[in-house]
C-alpha cells in the first residue's frame, strides 16, 4: 500500500508538471553579448543558463570564435533538469572593442555563440558588472524567431555612452541587410546595405551609437532570416524623471532581443487583430514598432489605457519610425495597443519601481508579445535576489484555473490580481514575490506570459527584467504579402516627436499649453545622408600651398606648368595666387575668376618658379622660395600638372589644402634612370618657422644619414630642396618637423624597366615623370588600438608597386599589419614592417589582382606606383604616383575631375555597393556588370571597383550615394610610354583610438621581401622611442605631442586642440633640451635629471611629462590614461636657427632689465651642479664666453646658470648669439614693477636686437626729448607732482595719494555731466569747490549779497566754502542737484565707466592672421578722452601699455594681433587651467563705453559684446553656452580684478544634474599673473558652469563654432553650420530660502530674434530649488511656477509658431537671463548666425542717450521701452523716429507695461539713440544667408535696484571712478568694490545735499 501511495503521488506530480514548451524554447539558438569600453573587463561576468524543458538531462554544445585564440572553439556540457546549468565566458574572449560610435554599420569579429542541444532547453543570458551590479538578464529565443524585418529603439544612454546593436546571420546563411537609422523627427541618419556572411568566424555587423538623447529608430531588413540584439551600456535612469535626480547612480545596463515586424501593402488585413497589453507598475516607457508600409501610407492603430479602455484613441504610425509612449504613473496604470491591418511589435522599458519623479531603480528592456503568443502549462525561470517579482498576465482567468509557483498552488486572492480594463477585461495581472533566488517554475492552466523583475535596489539602482517565454504568433494576413520585399528607400515623412504619447494625449487637458511648450524636448538630429547635394570633400579647401619640381630641363619653354581650379560651389569667389617670382625677384600676386563647371587654370613659366643649380647629393639645401600660395573664400579643388610638350612626359596630382599638413613623413620614390633625379620640396606654412630633421635610410646598405635644419615660413624666404641622383630602390626619406609642413615629391625620370621580372626586351622610352604630394604618417604609443581599423585596398591592373609607410612606434622599431591579396583574401598574412623606412610591395600582375592591408594599431600610409595596364613583363607604359586613402577617408556625393584624353579611365572603389545605389558619370547611370566592375574578396566583399571609360576631355562629374574613392588614370600610350594618374579627392581620416588596458606589443613577423626584424625593445636606459635605424644621436624632439598625418590628427582628440600648429615652434625648440632626446620622448626612468627642483629653476627640459612608468596614475582609471600631461607655455621663448638653443631667464621675477636698464641675461656656470672632472672644461668655456663678452657692450647679470647637460653644446659653440628677427622686438620697461611707475615720462621702448636669451643689448627709442636713466636711489627720492583737477571733474570725492584713508567717495553716475553742475567737497578740511558748465541753461550772475554772506560765514569760521564763478544761484544748483539724485541716479546707463576688465577668447583658428580682435571706445564727453590699455603681450612677453586719444562721437577701434593676446594649447577637457594673463585692463580719463569684438575676416564669423565697467564684477556666476559643432570649443575666462587675489570654486553640471567638475582654484590679481580658462570640447549638450568667488571677479565666455543646426528641427539649409558668439555674463545672487525682494526681478524678451533663453537661478544655500514664474503670450497673466535647480541653467526654447514673447519673474532673489539669438530666428532651418547677451532686469532700464556701434547698413535696433507714452520722444542720431519706420509690439506680460520697438539703423559706425522713457536696447545684425554669421549685444544697462528684505543680499554696486581726469595713474593697488549698495549711496548723497540745502536756506 505504501508503494502504491508513493507511486500515485509521483504520477500526479508528473501530470501536474507537464511542460508546455514555449516556442522560444528549442534545440538551436544563436546569441551574443554586447558591451563597449568596459573599465575593467575582469569585473564582468558574461554567462548563459541552460534550462532543460523535459525531465531529462540535455547535452548542450556551444560554438564561438575565440578572440584570444583567434580560432573557433566548440565545447559541450550536460544540462541537468531543474538546475541552473551556468557557463561563463571571459569578456576579452567574445567582446571585440574599438568600434567608433558614429551609428554607422561596421564589421565586427564574429560575436555569435551557436548553441545546439540534444533536447529542448530554455536559454537565458546575463551580463553583469560585479562591482557596480549594473547588468541585465534576457531571454534568448530559439532561431525559429529569426526574421527578415525589425524595427526598434533603445533607451536613452547617459551622455557619451553607447547604444549597441548586433546584426547576426544564421549559420552558413549569407544575408544582404539594409539598415536605416532614423532620427526622432524622421530624418534619415543612415541608409546602408551590407552583406553578411553566415560562416562561423566571419565578421558580423555592429552598430555602435554614441548619442545624447533617445537615439534613432533602427530599421533592419534582410533577404534572409537574421537575428538582432540590442543593448544600452549605460541607460540614463533620469531620462524619464520630471523631478530632480534622487540618486547619484544614474545609469544601468539593459539588453534584449527585438522581435519582427510585418509588412503592409495598404490593402490586406489581419486574420485577427494584434493586441498587446502591459500595466504601468514596472514600466517607464512603451516602444511601438509599426509594420513596414510598402505603399507609403501610415499604419493605423488604436491605443487604450485605463482612462479610455473601451474607445481606443486612433493614431497613425509612420513606417520605419518607432513611437514612444511614456507612462505618467499618476494617470496611467495600463497601456494597450491594437492593430487590425498590419503586424506591429512592442517593447517596454521597465524598472523595478517605476516613477516619473525620481531616478529609476534600474532599467531593463523586454519584448511584449501579442496575445496570440500567450501559452499555458509550466515555464522555468531564474531569479537572482530574494523578493524578486514574477509578473504574470493571464487570459480569461477563471476560478477553476490553477496557478502554481514552484509546485505550490497559489490562492488567487493572495496573488494581488488586477483586471486590465482594455480588451473587454479578459486579461488579469497577478504578481508573486519570489522568496529565494535560483531556479523556479510557474504553471497555469490558462494562457499567460510572465516577466521576472528584480526587486528595487536603492543603493546601486541596478535592476534586471526579462520575459520567461512566448509562442510563435498565430496572426496571419488575409491575403499573401510578400515579406521578402527588397529593402526600399521610400522617402520617410517627417513625423511628430515621440512625446505624442497616449499619456501626453490624455493629460493635455490637465496641462496648460504653455507648460507643454516649456517641457518640449529638443532631440539631437543629424542629417548625414543627403543625396544630390555636393558633399564637399576635405581635400577641397580654401588655403593651399604647393610647388613644381623639375631639374635640368633641356628646353624650359617646353615644360608646361599649370594649376587647375575646380570650384566646389555654384558661386565661387575669386582665387588669389601668390608666389616669389625668380624673374622679378619679388612676390607676385595674381587673381583668377573661376566659373563653376568649367576648366579654370593658371599657367606658370618654368624659369619663374623653378630654380636650378643645386647639388644632388640627397641632402637638404636651400632653394629660393618655390611655394605657390592659393587662397579662395569658397572651397575649391586644386590639381597641379607638369607636362613636357616635347616628349609628353608629365604628371598630374591633387593639391590638398594646408589643413592636411603634418609633422612626420616617410617617403620613398621610384628609382630614376641615370642622369635623372628624385626631388623633394620641404615647405613651411606661411609665417610658421619650423625645425626639421631629415634622415635618409638605405636598408640595402644598412646606412642612415641625418641632418637638422630650420625653415623660415615667411614669403620669399628659402625653403628646402632634396635632390638625389643616387636614387636606389630602397632608399627612404624620414622627415620630422617641429611644426606642420608640406612635401612635394617628384621623379624627373622614373625608370620604367626597374620593376621588370622576366622580359629581356627593353623599350627606348624607358622613363617618365611622376609627382605627387605625400601624406603624413602617425604615431603609435604601444598602448592604443585604432577604431576603425586602417584599411586600404587597390587592384593590380594599374598598379606596379605599393609603398607602405608605417607610423612611428614608441619603444619598438616595427609596426604589425596584415596584408591581403586575392590569394589570401580572408585571413591575410600578418607581417611586421620596420619603422622609419618604407616597405615596398611589388605587384606581380600575373598572380596578384587585388591587394589590401589592415592596421589595428596605427595608420600605415600607402603610395601607389601606377601605370596603365601595368605588367612586370615589359617596359611600363608610363608611371604616376598618388596617395591611397584609408576607408574612413572615402567621400560621397559629387566629385569633379579633369581628364586629358577621351578614353582615360576613372577607377572608383565603392563601399557596400548594392543595386539601389545611385551612381552616375556625367549624368549617365552606371550599372554593375562584369566588364566594368568586380567585387573585391577581402573585408567581407565590402568593396567593389569600377573601371569607367571617361567620355570627354576636360571637366567630368561623378556622383554616388555610396562612399567611394576615385582615381583618374590615363589610357595606355605605347608610343611615348607616358602616363598620368591622380587621386580625385578624399576626406580627413575619422579613425580614432581606444585605450588597450595593458598595452599591445608587436608580434614578430617577417616583412615580405625583407629580413626578420627584431622586436626587442630599446635598452632600459635609452631615451629613444622612435629611433632612427642606426640610433642617430640627434633627432628633433616632440614626437609624443605632434600632430602627424591627418589620419592621425584625431587619434587623440586633444592633439589637435592642445598642440595647434602655431605652438610647435615655441614648444619643441623653446622648451625642451633636445640634445639627448630621440624622436621626442622625454627621459623615462630618469633619476636626478628627470626631477625638477622645487623652485623650478630649470624649465621643462628636465620634466618627464610623458611618464610611461607612472603606474599609480593608471590604477582604477575609468577611461584610458592620457599619455600627455598638461604643460604650460610660460617656459616658451623664441625659436632658434638650426643647431641653436634658447633659454629663458627666471631671475628678478622674470623681468628683463634692472632699474638701470641693464639686462639679466649672462650665463654663469653653477659649480655646485658640476662634477669635479668637468670644472676644467668649464673654465675653458668661461674663457670662450669672456672673449664673446669682450665684443659686446651689454651689462650683464651673474646669476643665470648654464645647466650641466648643456655644457657640451656650450663648449662646442652651439649655444651662442644670433640675430633675432625684427618682428620679435619687445616693448620693455627698465624699472621692473609697475607699482614703481608714477609718471608717463619715465616710460621708454627698448627693442631687443640681439638675444638668444643668453645676452641682450637694447636701443632706446627717443621721442620728443631725450629720456635719461635714473639711479635707483635717486628714483625713490623723486618728488612727485601733486595731482591737480582737470577742467571737468566728474565725481564728489576727495583724494590724496599720501593719505588714502582720508579719501571720501560719494558716488553717482556721471552721465551727461556737461549738463549738470559737479561739486567737489573736502569734508575734512571744509572746502567746497563748484565747477559749472551749463551751456543748455540760462546763465545769471550770482548776487553780491550772496557773496557777502558767504564771505562772512567763512570768516566766522563756521564753514569755509570755495567756489568758482558759477552763473547760477547756488540754491538753484543744489535744488537741481537734488532732482538729479532723486530722479536720475537709479536709471542711468551705468555700463559707461572709466575702469574695465575684459579679454578675448578663441582657440585653434585655421589661420590666426585672419582673426581680428578689437576694442571699440565710445567716449561720453565732447573733446578727447585719454584711454590706456594695459595687458600682457604674448609676443613681447611683458606687460605692455597702449595709450590712445579717442575723440567724442568718432568711430575708433584698436586691433590686437591673435598671437599677442590669445594663448592656445589648453586641452578641451572642461577642467580649469592656467592661462597666461589674457586681461585687458582699460583706464580712461573720462567716462566711456567699451565694446569688444572678434571677427574671422575670412569667413565673417564673429561677434560683438558689451564690456561693463569693473563695478559690475560679481562673486557668483551661472552660465551655459550654446551647443558647439563637434570637436570645436566652448571657452570661459575667469579674471581677477587688478591686485585682488581670488579663491574661485567652479562646478560644472550636466543637463540632468550630474556634477561633472567641482574644482577650487586660486587666482592672483597681479597684472601679468596667470588667470583661468575653462576650455570645453563638446560633441553633445552644453554643461552649466557655476562660478563662485570670495571676491569680485569678471567672466568672459565664448563659443568658437556654435552649431547653427542645433536648434533646427528640419534638414540643414546651408553648408555654413557654425558661427562665433561671445558675451560677458552677469552675476547671480544668493538665496537663503527665507528672504524676498522688495521689488520683483522681472525680465522680458521677444521671440523675433530669439532662439532660446537661459535662466540662471540664484544660488540657494538651503538646498531647495529656486522658484521662478514664467510668462509667454499664451499665459501673460498667470505665470507658470517653475522650481529651478540651483547651479544649473534652465533653458526655454522658443517655438515661434506659438510663442512670441517670454518673461520671468523672481520674487525671492536676483537671477540672470541670457538670450541665444539669431537675426531671423527660425527653428525650421539653419540659423542665419548666432549671438548671445545678457538680458537686464527692468530696474536696469535707463533714460536719455546711449551710443552704440553697428557694422552694417540696415542692422537692427531692438528697443524695450517701459510705459511708452504718446508724448515720449525717440530719436536716432538726433532725428525723431516716426511710427512709419518703427515696428512695435506690446509685451502682454506684466500688464502691457513694456513695448518692443524694432527699426533699421541706416548707417554703420557710431550711432546715438535717445528716449525720454526708460528703456534698454539691443543691437542685432541683419541676416546674412551667404555666410550665416551674425552679431548681437546689449548696448547698455543701469545698476540693478533690486534689494532684499532679509537674508543674503547681493546687489551690484554703482560704478566708481578716480578723481583725476588728466593723469591716468597706473597702479596695482587693490580696488575696493565692496562699497555700499546703490540705495545707500543714494541716501548718503541725499543726506549730504539736504544738509547743504538746510545750511543755505537757513543762512540766506
Amino acid at each position: 500500500m505504501k508503494v502504491i501511495i508513493q507511486s500515485t503521488i509521483i504520477l500526479f506530480t508528473l501530470i501536474g508538471v507537464v511542460y508546455s514548451a514555449q516556442d522560444t524554447d528549442g534545440t538551436r539558438f544563436i546569441t551574443s553579448f554586447l558591451y563597449k569600453n568596459a573599465p575593467d573587463p575582469h569585473n564582468f561576468e558574461l554567462s548563459l543558463y541552460f534550462l532543460p524543458t523535459t525531465n531529462t538531462a540535455a547535452n548542450v554544445t556551444y560554438t564561438y570564435w575565440s578572440l584570444k585564440l583567434s580560432k573557433i572553439i566548440t565545447k559541450s556540457t550536460n544540462a541537468d533538469f531543474q538546475k541552473l546549468n551556468k557557463i561563463i565566458f571571459p569578456y576579452e574572449d567574445i567582446i571585440s572593442e574599438g568600434h567608433y560610435g558614429d551609428g554607422q554599420p561596421k564589421n565586427t569579429t564574429d560575436p555569435r555563440i551557436f548553441i545546439t542541444s540534444s533536447s529542448p532547453i530554455k536559454v537565458i543570458a546575463k551580463l553583469i558588472n560585479l562591482n557596480t551590479k549594473q547588468g541585465d538578464t534576457y531571454l534568448v529565443p530559439s532561431i525559429s524567431f529569426a526574421a527578415k524585418k525589425y524595427l526598434f529603439k533603445l533607451p536613452e544612454p547617459v551622455v557619451g555612452r553607447e547604444q549597441i546593436i548586433h546584426i547576426l546571420t544564421l549559420q552558413d546563411q549569407n544575408a544582404n541587410v539594409q539598415i536605416i537609422s532614423t532620427g526622432p523627427q524622421g530624418h534619415n541618419l543612415v541608409n546602408q546595405t551590407v552583406a553578411i556572411s553566415g560562416s562561423i568566424g566571419s565578421d558580423q555587423i555592429i552598430l555602435p551609437i554614441t548619442t545624447i538623447s533617445v537615439g534613432p529608430s533602427i530599421y533592419v531588413s534582410s533577404d534572409k532570416p537574421i537575428i538582432v540584439i540590442g543593448a544600452v551600456v549605460c541607460a540614463n535612469l533620469n531620462a524619464f524623471n520630471n523631478g530632480i535626480p534622487s540618486s547619484n547612480n544614474t545609469c544601468d545596463y539593459a539588453a534584449y532581443f527585438p522581435q519582427k515586424i510585418g509588412t503592409w501593402d495598404c490593402i490586406s488585413n489581419l486574420t485577427s487583430p494584434v493586441q498587446r497589453v502591459t500595466i504601468g507598475d514596472n514600466v517607464a516607457n512603451v516602444i511601438v514598432s509599426p509594420a513596414d508600409s510598402i505603399c507609403g501610407q501610415t499604419i493605423p492603430v488604436s491605443i487604450n489605457s485605463n482612462l479610455n479602455p473601451i474607445n481606443g484613441l486612433s493614431q497613425t504610425l509612420t513606417s520605419k519610425l518607432v513611437s514612444r509612449y511614456q507612462m505618467v504613473h499618476s494617470y496611467i496604470s495600463e497601456f494597450a495597443i491594437l492593430s487590425q491591418n498590419a503586424y506591429i511589435s512592442m517593447a517596454l522599458v521597465g524598472t523595478p519601481k517605476a516613477t516619473n519623479n525620481g531616478t529609476l531603480n534600474g532599467i531593463y528592456i523586454s519584448y511584449v508579445p501579442d496575445t496570440t503568443q500567450f501559452y499555458n502549462g509550466e515555464t522555468q525561470f531564474i531569479s537572482f535576489n530574494s523578493n524578486d517579482k514574477l509578473e504574470v498576465y493571464l487570459e480569461n482567468l477563471s476560478i477553476n484555473d490553477t496557478l502554481t509557483l514552484d509546485n505550490v498552488k497559489m490562492v488567487q486572492g493572495l496573488a494581488n490580481p488586477r483586471i486590465i480594463n482594455s480588451f473587454n477585461k479578459i486579461y488579469t495581472v497577478v504578481e508573486f514575490y519570489i522568496l529565494n533566488p535560483g531556479f523556479h517554475t510557474f504553471s497555469s492552466t490558462t494562457n499567460y506570459i510572465a516577466y521576472v523583475i528584480s526587486k528595487a535596489d536603492n543603493n546601486t539602482n541596478a535592476g534586471y527584467g526579462y520575459i520567461t517565454g512566448f509562442d510563435t504568433t498565430k496572426i496571419q494576413y488575409t491575403s499573401d504579402i510578400n515579406n521578402n520585399t527588397s529593402p526600399t528607400t521610400t522617402p520617410i515623412s517627417t513625423t511628430t516627436k515621440s512625446t505624442t504619447s497616449v499619456s501626453v494625449q490624455i493629460t493635455l487637458v490637465a496641462m496648460s499649453t504653455f507648460y507643454f511648450i516649456l517641457s518640449y524636448i529638443n532631440y539631437y538630429i543629424r542629417n548625414d545622408n543627403v543625396q544630390f547635394i555636393y558633399n564637399i570633400p576635405d581635400s577641397d579647401g580654401t588655403e593651399f600651398i604647393t610647388s613644381f619640381l623639375y631639374k635640368e630641363a633641356k628646353n624650359t619653354s617646353a615644360i608646361s606648368l599649370t594649376l587647375y581650379f575646380i570650384p566646389s560651389v555654384q558661386n565661387p569667389s575669386n582665387i588669389t595666387i601668390r608666389y616669389y617670382s625668380l624673374l622679378k625677384n619679388q612676390t607676385v600676386i595674381s587673381t583668377v575668376t573661376p566659373n563653376y563647371g568649367t576648366l579654370n587654370s593658371k599657367q606658370f613659366l618654368y624659369n619663374d618658379v623653378i630654380s636650378e643649380g643645386h647639388l644632388s647629393l640627397g641632402v637638404a639645401v636651400n632653394v629660393t622660395d618655390p611655394r605657390i600660395f592659393i587662397s579662395s573664400k569658397t572651397p575649391i579643388k586644386v590639381i597641379a600638372k607638369l607636362y613636357n610638350m616635347e616628349n609628353s612626359q608629365g604628371d598630374m596630382y591633387i593639391v590638398p589644402p594646408i589643413t592636411f599638413a603634418g609633422t612626420t613623413y616617410l617617403i620613398k620614390l621610384p628609382p630614376a634612370v641615370l642622369g635623372k633625379y628624385q626631388l623633394f620640396h620641404i615647405l613651411a606654412l606661411e609665417n610658421q618657422n619650423v625645425n626639421v630633421q631629415l634622415a635618409t635610410v638605405n636598408d640595402l646598405m644598412n646606412h642612415t644619414a641625418s641632418q637638422n635644419f630650420t625653415i623660415d615660413g615667411r614669403v620669399g624666404f628659402p625653403q628646402k630642396l632634396i635632390s638625389s641622383i643616387f636614387s636606389g630602390k630602397r632608399k627612404s626619406f624620414y622627415i620630422k618637423s617641429s611644426g606642420p609642413i608640406l612635401i612635394t615629391a617628384a621623379v624627373t625620370g622614373a625608370d620604367l624597366n626597374a620593376f621588370m621580372i622576366n622580359s629581356t626586351t627593353l623599350n627606348i622610352n624607358n622613363y617618365d615623370y611622376a609627382a605627387f604630394m605625400p601624406q603624413p604618417i602617425g604615431l603609435w604609443n604601444g598602448k592604443t588600438m585604432l577604431t576603425t581599423k586602417d584599411r586600404r585596398v587597390t587592384v593590380g591592373e594599374h598598379t606596379v608597386a605599393l609603398d607602405v609607410s608605417p607610423s612611428d612606434v614608441i619603444g619598438f622599431n616595427i609596426l604589425p599589419i596584415v596584408t591581403y591579396t586575392n590569394i589570401n583574401s580572408i585571413k591575410g598574412s600578418p607581417v611586421s614592417i620596420p619603422t622609419q623606412q618604407v616597405t615596398e610591395y611589388k605587384i606581380d600582375n600575373d598572380k596578384v589582382t587585388e591587394f589590401a592591408t589592415r592596421s589595428s594599431h596605427a595608420v600605415a600610409v600607402w603610395i601607389r606606383y601606377g601605370s596603365p595596364g601595368a605588367t612586370l613583363n615589359q617596359t611600363l607604359h608610363g608611371m604616376y604616383l598618388h596617395y591611397i586613402p584609408e576607408s574612413t577617408q572615402f567621400i560621397n556625393g559629387v566629385t569633379q575631375f579633369i581628364a586629358l584624353n577621351v578614353g582615360d579611365y576613372f577607377e572608383v572603389y565603392v563601399e557596400n555597393y548594392n543595386n539601389n545605389a545611385i551612381m552616375t558619370l556625367n549624368g549617365q547611370n552606371i550599372v554593375f556588370n562584369n566588364q566594368i566592375a568586380r567585387q573585391l574578396d577581402f573585408f567581407n566583399k565590402t568593396y567593389t571597383v569600377f573601371k569607367l571609360s571617361i567620355p570627354q576631355q576636360g571637366i567630368n562629374t561623378f556622383n554616388s550615394s555610396l562612399n567611394y574613392i576615385g582615381y583618374v588614370i590615363s589610357k595606355v600610350n605605347s608610343n611615348s610610354n607616358t602616363a598620368y594618374g591622380y587621386l580625385t579627392g578624399f576626406n580627413k581620416s575619422k579613425i580614432q583610438t581606444y585605450w588597450a588596458a595593458n598595452g599591445t606589443t608587436p608580434a614578430t613577423h617577417s616583412p615580405m621581401g625583407g629580413s626578420t626584424i627584431s622586436t626587442t625593445p630599446l635598452p632600459k636606459g635609452s631615451s629613444s622611442t622612435t629611433p632612427l635605424p642606426k640610433k642617430s644621436s640627434s633627432t628633433v624632439g616632440g614626437s609624443s605631442i605632434e600632430t602627424t598625418t591627418k589620419s592621425a590628427s584625431k587619434i587623440v582628440v586633444v592633439l589637435e586642440s592642445k598642440f595647434a600648429p602655431q605652438h610647435y615652434t615655441y614648444f619643441i625648440r623653446g622648451i625642451i633640451n633636445i640634445s639627448n632626446i630621440h624622436a621626442g620622448q622625454l627621459k623615462k626612468n630618469a633619476k636626478s635629471t628627470s626631477r625638477f627642483t622645487s623652485d623650478d629653476k630649470y624649465p621643462l627640459s628636465q620634466k618627464s611629462f610623458f611618464n610611461d612608468n607612472n603606474k599609480k596614475n593608471d590604477i582604477k582609471r575609468k577611461g584610458p590614461p592620457h599619455p600627455y600631461y598638461l604643460i604650460t607655455y610660460r617656459d616658451a621663448v623664441l625659436d632658434a636657427p638650426t643647431g641653436f638653443k634658447i633659454r629663458q631667464n627666471y631671475n628678478n621675477g622674470g623681468r628683463l632689465f634692472d632699474y638701470r636698464g641693464r639686462p639679466f641675461w649672462i650665463p654663469k656656470f653653477d659649480i655646485k651642479l658640476l662634477d669635479k672632472k668637468l670644472i676644467e672644461k668649464m673654465i675653458k668655456a668661461e674663457r670662450a664666453q669672456q672673449e664673446i663678452d669682450a665684443n659686446d657692450s651689454s651689462s650683464t647679470d651673474q646669476d643665470l646658470v648654464i645647466k650641466p647637460e648643456e655644457q657640451e653644446d656650450y663648449v662646442k659653440g652651439r649655444l651662442q648669439f644670433y640675430d633675432m628677427p625684427p618682428h620679435e622686438s619687445l616693448t620693455l620697461h627698465p624699472w621692473g614693477s609697475l607699482s614703481l611707475i608714477e609718471e608717463k615720462s619715465k616710460y621708454f621702448t627698448s627693442d631687443i636686437i640681439k638675444s638668444n636669451t643668453i645676452k641682450a643689448a637694447m636701443a632706446i627709442t627717443k621721442k620728443n626729448k631725450t629720456l635719461e636713466k635714473v639711479k635707483e636711489e635717486d628714483f625713490y627720492k623723486i618728488t612727485r607732482p601733486k595731482l591737480t583737477w582737470g577742467p571737468m571733474p566728474t565725481s564728489i570725492v576727495i583724494y590724496t595719494r599720501f593719505k588714502p584713508k582720508e579719501q571720501l567717495n560719494v558716488r553717482y553716475s556721471p552721465k551727461d555731466f556737461n549738463k549738470y553742475p559737479v561739486i567737489i567737497i573736502n569734508q575734512n578740511k571744509y572746502k567746497l569747490k563748484v565747477h559749472c558748465n551749463l551751456p543748455e541753461y540760462k546763465m545769471t550772475p550770482i548776487s553780491l549779497s550772496i557773496r557777502e554772506k558767504l564771505k562772512k560765514r567763512l570768516q566766522d569760521g563756521r564753514k569755509k566754502i570755495k567756489y568758482s564763478c558759477c552763473t547760477l544761484y547756488i540754491k538753484k544748483i543744489l535744488l537741481f542737484f537734488v532732482i538729479i539724485f532723486v530722479t536720475k541716479t537709479y536709471c542711468n546707463d551705468d555700463t559707461v565707466g572709466r575702469q574695465f576688465i575684459t579679454s578675448f577668447l578663441y582657440k585653434n583658428p585655421s589661420n590666426s592672421s585672419e582673426m581680428a580682435f578689437k576694442l571699440h571706445f565710445l567716449p561720453q564727453n565732447p573733446g578727447t578722452t585719454t584711454v590706456q590699455i594695459n595687458y600682457y603681450s604674448l609676443l613681447k612677453k611683458n606687460l605692455t601699455t597702449i595709450t590712445l586719444n579717442v575723440a567724442y562721437n568718432i568711430y575708433y577701434e584698436y586691433t590686437f594681433v591673435y598671437k599677442d593676446v590669445i594663448s592656445d594649447g589648453h586641452m578641451g577637457t572642461g577642467n580649469v587651467f592656467d592661462v597666461i594673463d589674457p586681461r585687458l585692463y582699460i583706464l580712461s580719463s573720462a567716462p566711456m563705453k567699451v565694446l569688444g569684438s572678434v571677427t574671422n575676416i575670412h569667413n565673417n564669423q564673429g561677434d560683438i559684446y558689451l564690456v561693463p565697467p569693473m563695478a559690475f564684477a560679481g562673486k557668483k556666476y551661472l552660465l551655459q553656452l550654446p551647443t558647439s559643432v563637434v570637436l570645436t570649443n566652448q571657452l570661459v575666462h575667469i579674471l581677477t580684478l587688478p591686485g585682488v587675489d581670488a579663491s574661485v570654486n567652479v562646478i560644472k553640471t550636466s543637463n540632468i544634474g550630474n556634477v561633472i567638475l567641482n574644482q577650487t582654484v586660486t587666482i592672483s590679481g597681479a597684472l601679468g599673473s596667470n588667470q583661468k580658462i575653462i576650455p570645453i570640447t563638446f560633441n553633445s549638450m552644453s554643461p552649466s558652469i557655476y562660478i563662485s568667488s570670495n571676491t569680485s571677479i569678471v567672466v568672459v565666455a565664448a563659443v568658437t563654432c556654435a552649431n547653427l543646426n542645433a536648434y533646427n528641427n528640419n534638414n540643414a539649409t546651408s553648408i555654413n553650420n557654425c558661427d562665433y558668439a561671445a558675451f560677458m555674463p552677469q552675476q547671480i545672487s544668493t538665496w537663503d530660502c527665507s528672504s524676498n525682494l522688495t521689488v520683483a526681478d522681472k525680465r522680458v524678451i521677444s521671440g523675433d530674434h530669439t532662439i532660446s533663453v537661459g535662466i540662471s537661478p540664484a544660488d540657494t544655500t538651503c538646498g531647495k530649488n529656486f522658484p521662478v514664474l514664467s510668462y509667454t503670450n499664451l499665459n501673460p497673466i498667470n505665470g507658470l511656477p517653475n522650481n529651478l535647480p540651483s547651479k544649473r541653467v534652465s533653458t526655454f526654447q522658443f517655438i515661434h509658431s506659438l510663442v512670441n514673447e517670454y518673461a520671468t519673474e523672481s520674487q525671492n532673489s536676483k537671477i540672470s537671463l541670457t538670450r541665444i539669438g539669431s537675426p531671423n530666428a527660425n527653428k525650421n532651418r539653419t540659423l542665419d548666425g548666432i549671438y548671445m547677451h545678457y538680458i537686464p532686469d527692468v530696474t536696469q532700464y535707463y533714460v536719455g542717450t546711449t551710443q552704440f556701434v553697428s557694422l552694417y547698413n540696415q542692422d537692427l535696433l531692438e528697443v524695450y521701452v517701459e510705459n511708452l507714452k504718446s508724448n515720449d520722444t525717440l530719436t536716432l542720431n538726433g532725428i525723431n523716429l516716426s511710427n512709419s519706420v518703427i515696428s512695435s509690439r506690446t509685451i502682454y506680460s506684466f500688464g502691457n507695461t513694456y513695448t518692443v520697438l524694432v527699426f533699421s539703423v541706416p548707417n554703420s559706425s557710431i550711432n546715438t539713440f535717445s528716449c525720454t522713457a526708460k528703456y534698454v536696447v539691443y543691437v542685432i545684425s541683419r541676416g546674412n544667408k551667404l555666410s550665416n554669421t551674425a552679431y548681437g549685444y546689449v548696448a547698455g544697462f543701469g545698476t540693478s535696484q533690486l534689494t532684499s528684505n532679509g537674508g543674503i543680499k547681493t546687489t551690484t554696486v554703482a560704478p566708481t571712478y578716480s578723481s583725476t581726469n588728466t593723469i591716468i595713474s597706473q597702479t596695482t593697488q587693490k580696488i575696493d568694490l565692496s562699497t555700499k549698495s546703490s540705495s545707500k549711496v543714494i541716501m548718503s548723497s541725499l543726506f549730504l545735499i539736504f544738509s547743504l540745502m538746510m545750511f543755505l536756506f537757513i543762512n540766506f
